[in-house]
């Protein structure tokens, strides 16, 4: 456990004493002041980062169904995210994450170093959900073939069976009466 300091002497920062607001030594700057310290470093940083004010048109974000806006709303709220209302955009750029020239009406202001790997990662996403769909609007048709083929074996079975029954029939393997019983219909 390491030792804390509440003396009298006061924090450089916000000129409380060590009574008030502990800190680690009577020279060091109590929590607060060290936050705020970082705060400031974070904001210089912030500073020094150019931004591009992006707008991106909601509906044109890749979806996988109209009624489901799950992966749209995903997007959006990363884009929400790097999202920095305060920063001074040095470049304007229009629907740069949707293939669609439509101009947006949502606006983002991200870091210009993030444009393009976003870019790269919405494209991905849109090539992936197109890849979906194709396959999801193939599937009735698929089914369909599957069905189709499906009833053309049974009714190849069928015909397969019959013919049997037809040759051992005439071959005198089986009698007359034999043949009526497997055929399973009243007389």
């Amino acid at each position: 456990m390491s030792k804390v300091y509440q003396g009298k002497e006061v924090c450089q920062g916000c000129g409380k004493p060590g009574t008030e607001v502990s800190r680690y030594s009577k020279d060091e700057l109590c929590k607060s002041c060290k936050d705020i310290i970082k705060l400031g470093l974070a904001k210089d940083i912030e500073l020094k980062e150019e931004y591009t004010s992006v707008s991106s048109w909601p509906s044109a974000l890749p979806s996988l169904d109209f009624g489901d806006h799950t992966l749209s709303d995903l997007l959006r709220g990363l884009l929400d995210g790097l999202h920095n209302p305060s920063a001074e955009p040095t470049e304007h750029l229009h629907h740069p994450f949707n293939p669609l020239n439509i101009h947006g009406s949502n606006h983002h202001t991200i870091p210009t170093r993030v444009v393009e790997p976003m870019k790269e990662f919405f494209s991905e996403i849109q090539k992936v959900v197109r890849e979906i769909k194709q396959e999801k609007e193939g599937l009735p048709k698929m089914a369909k073939e599957a069905v189709q083929d499906e009833k053309d074996r049974i009714y190849n079975e069928g015909v397969e069976r019959g013919r049997d029954l037809l040759f051992q029939l005439n071959q005198g393997s089986i009698t007359q009466d034999d043949f009526a019983n497997r055929l399973n219909y009243e007389r």
